[in-house]
């Protein structure tokens, strides 16, 4: 695993790094623009984020888990997402005038149609960054995929300068796929035919019509949750729960992707059902390992985060972070485990666990929303905690790894990542000024770190620690 490091640090450059530069140009672009022009084209969010959902199908990770997959594989994946592609470009277009009038803004015909068409362009790169992923070229895709947010970014600013208003916000959903594409067919070697095997296709669809449906099945609990905070609590509460859940998803998220993407694609490729194991739980351990030590971070300093970062006024936010972050310690690694059950191509267990947790998530947030946003928060998260008990169950049942072995991995974690978090928060809770309180937690935080990694992760503060002494020996050796 170790000679396999430099793929993790590569997809956490391309994960971070791309949120960095997203958040940095939503601040810069929320200075040139107007709140109405953000809502106009979140009013159909829910339609741009279908449009990945619909155009991959699942299918990509099918290839992905697929041993010795060939340049048909790659073109039937190809064709197959140009034509979803233009399905759902027809679809949008054709709904574009009710969209309309159900949300009463004549501008919304255009820009249905507009994000129809994006629809055709995001399907051109589907397939070439799965064959980018499948061959572990980490590297490759961080450079294409930052240069590619940071293109699109300058076309939106410029736009917004321009006086163009909301079109700035669908170039840069638009210019992102776009730039993908030319960007693609520079960089990557592709060796594009017409070529379309239909039993090929019976097996990706076989394999993702259980991912689409749980993405689905996701998409809809989180939007009926968003139109529960919309239509019972004000604006500006609803404004806390949005600004919590972007800090809490964002580096929650990123980290979730950068040790999952490698891993997956690491694990399908070994043929040994002991050796591919072993790699599972190692994955398993460094996941919520990671995943706890950053939620209790954030965690234990939370107030002086928000308190040093954002103006007074969103203090209240800090409950509704913490809520989320308490649900975060275990639905990344719910996700994190969907992996495995791709590999041994048992997707309808994903399928079945999504809709079970989902559905009780809408039961739980109709129930409880009248006791305010927080008890909503944590009692929909129970429904994270039974769905990673049966994730467990069933990682056992599909693999053969024992679940005493990956119940105790987690519990050690979280017990490890609460006793930090303990020590952090007591050292700057009495710390008035809050950049300081901010700078002493952080610092103890990493102490505290290190010394727990060195007591019970040996092999792991010694790999951390043998990286950063190569580093700064790169660092001297450059500077002589």
């Amino acid at each position: 695993m170790a000679g396999k490091v430099i793929y993790y640090i590569w997809t956490f450059i391309e994960r971070f790094g791309t949120n960095i530069i997203s958040l940095c140009g939503n601040i810069l672009l929320s200075y040139l623009l107007l709140p109405e022009d953000f809502g106009l084209v979140a009013t159909i969010s829910v339609f741009t984020v279908m449009i990945s959902i619909f155009v991959d199908c699942g299918m990509t990770d099918c290839l992905l888990a697929k041993q010795n997959a060939t340049n048909r594989d790659f073109n039937t994946l190809f064709f197959f997402n140009v034509f979803v592609g233009c399905i759902i470009c027809a679809i949008y277009c054709s709904i574009s005038g009710w969209v309309a009038d159900f949300f009463g803004h004549p501008e919304l015909r255009l820009l249905m149609c507009v994000f129809g068409a994006g629809a055709i362009i995001s399907s051109l790169s589907v397939a070439q960054m799965t064959k980018l992923r499948y061959n572990l070229e980490f590297k490759k895709i961080a450079i294409i995929t930052l240069s590619t947010i940071s293109l699109s970014l300058l076309l939106a600013v410029v736009m917004a300068l321009g006086g163009l208003r909301y079109w700035a916000l669908v170039a840069l959903n638009i210019g992102y796929s776009a730039f993908m594409v030319i960007i693609l067919v520079f960089f990557s070697r592709w060796n594009l035919r017409w070529e379309f095997d239909v039993p090929t296709f019976k097996e990706f669809w076989k394999f993702g019509v259980n991912i689409l449906l749980s993405s689905i099945m996701v998409q809809t609990a989180q939007n009926i949750y968003t139109a529960l905070i919309g239509k019972y609590f004000n604006p500006q509460q609803a404004g806390y729960v949005w600004q919590a859940q972007k800090l809490n998803d964002t580096p929650t998220n990123s980290l979730e992707r950068t040790i999952t993407n490698p891993s997956f694609v690491l694990i399908a490729k070994e043929t040994d059902n002991a050796k591919r194991c072993n790699l599972i739980v190692e994955a398993f351990d460094v996941m919520t390992f990671a995943n706890t030590m950053l939620c209790m971070y954030i965690l234990a300093l939370c107030t002086p985060i928000i308190d040093f970062v954002f103006p007074e006024r969103w203090l209240p936010v800090i409950p509704i972070l913490r809520a989320f972050i308490c649900v975060s310690l275990f639905v990344p690694v719910c996700n994190h485990l969907q992996y495995v059950f791709k590999i041994y191509n048992h997707t309808s267990i994903i399928r079945n666990i999504v809709i079970f947790e989902k559905i009780g998530f809408i039961v739980v947030a109709i129930i409880t929303y009248r006791f305010g946003i927080v008890p909503m928060i944590l009692s929909t998260g129970a429904f994270s905690v039974s769905a990673l008990a049966i994730y467990l169950y069933f990682v056992q049942k599909t693999s053969g790894i024992s679940l005493r072995l990956l119940s105790s991995t987690f519990i050690r974690n979280l017990a490890l990542g609460i006793l930090v978090a303990a020590v952090t928060f007591l050292s700057a809770t009495f710390i008035e000024n809050s950049f300081m309180a901010l700078c002493i937690g952080t610092v103890v935080f990493f102490v505290v770190l290190a010394l727990v990694c060195r007591r019970f992760k040996p092999s792991f503060y010694t790999s951390v620690k043998n990286k950063l002494t190569s580093l700064k020996a790169r660092l001297f050796s450059s500077a002589n």
